[in-house]
């Protein structure tokens, strides 16, 4: 249920024991402060530990931006094996762009 709370920024009733990790030093740390009152929100060290959070029960939902929270990537990370949704609404949109030395043009171009 904890993925709809967030998902729909509901706080209330069943949502009320909602706490969302979130790496401090990132730009989704300060949206989820936008959205969420303090005490639904866990600062951690980075996106990796606020995942780490996720598995060990400290919080029952994470925010991250889109790539860190993938299926592949959890899974990659190993972080967390339980089941687990990820929620379908974007509350910003982050600019995500590849950077290369200019001494590698083979992959430069496949970039």
């Amino acid at each position: 249920p904890y993925g709809a709370c967030a998902n729909g920024l509901r706080t209330l009733g069943p949502c009320s024991d909602l706490k969302i990790c979130v790496g401090r030093s990132t730009t989704t740390f300060t949206k989820v402060q936008q959205l969420f009152a303090a005490r639904f929100i866990v600062a951690m060290d980075s996106s990796t530990v606020a995942l780490q959070g996720l598995a060990s029960g400290e919080c029952n939902a994470v925010a991250s931006d889109s790539s860190g929270l993938s299926f592949e990537n959890i899974r990659r990370v190993g972080l967390y094996a339980g089941a687990y949704e990820i929620g379908d609404k974007l509350y910003s949109k982050e600019p995500l762009a590849s950077v290369v030395r200019q001494d590698d043009p083979v992959f430069a171009s496949f970039v």
